[in-house]
């Protein structure tokens, strides 16, 4: 044990291992770049380059803005045109009211009233009882309007003059229901009675503000009290009204624009 207690090493010692030295690496010949040239094709007896043709001026035609919106704009039906206004009438048509119409015809019953938005108005209501229409009606004839089944059911051949103090305005009335004091009965004229015709008017035309109107009114026409004798019918009868005959109709007119 030496002197720090450590075992003395008494093996030889071996010769330390040399590596072998690395065999050369010869460098690989480098090959030079050669150039690559492209061969153009030489076109020979190239034609000279077309001539472009000439351009030809189309006149370009000026297009208004008026001309641009009457295109634009389909041409208006005659649903489209005008105002709409929503009516309603309320006549007092009893034997008391009752006024010739002085242009033909044979008045049925007149009265006075109102037809909203208007104004106060009279109201006319001529028939053909073997006397012809009045001169107003000839500008707007039944079968012009309405058909056979159409006068079946609605029997509209009563024209009606409206007057207002702008103008008039024309219609056809025509009954389609009789209600009275039994439902499904009617009630005789000439007797006292509480009878309800159910009715339609169609507007076709008129005067003054009116001229050209079109609509469509329905509702009814009231009547009771005693009958009187307000004229001769042309086959010699009376023509009897009660004491009160009240018209109520609704709907709708449209009034077309002045040109």
């Amino acid at each position: 044990m030496g002197l720090f207690g450590k075992k003395k090493d008494t093996a030889p010692k071996k010769d330390p291992v040399v590596a072998a030295p690395a065999a050369p690496v010869e460098a690989a010949p480098v090959a030079e770049a050669v150039p690559i040239v492209e061969e153009v094709p030489v076109a020979e007896n190239a034609p000279a380059a077309a001539e472009a043709p000439a351009v030809t001026e189309i006149p370009v035609e000026e297009i208004t803005m008026e001309e641009v919106k009457k295109e634009e704009t389909p041409e208006l039906t005659e649903k489209e045109k005008g105002k709409v206004y929503q009516v309603r009438m309320n006549y007092h048509a009893g034997y008391d009211q009752y006024r010739e119409w002085p242009n033909g015809g044979k008045t049925i019953h007149s009265g006075i009233g109102w037809f909203h938005p208007f104004g106060v108005s009279n109201y006319y209501g001529i028939q053909d009882c073997g006397e012809g229409y009045n001169k107003e009606a000839a500008d707007f004839p039944v079968e012009k309007y309405f058909t056979e089944d159409w006068m079946k059911q609605f029997e509209t051949d009563l024209f009606c003059i409206y007057r207002q103090e702008d103008g008039d305005i024309y219609a056809w009335d025509g009954m389609f229901a009789i209600r009275g004091t039994d439902p499904n009965q009617c009630i005789l004229y000439n007797s006292v009675y509480t009878r309800q015709d159910v009715i339609v008017n169609v507007i076709v035309g008129g005067t003054g503000r009116y001229e050209g109107a079109r609509g469509l009114m329905t509702g009814t026409t009231e009547g009771g009290g005693e009958t009187k004798g307000v004229a001769t019918m042309p086959d010699g009868n009376p023509l009897e009204l009660p004491a009160t005959i009240i018209k109520h109709l609704e709907g709708f007119i449209r009034i077309p624009d002045k040109e």
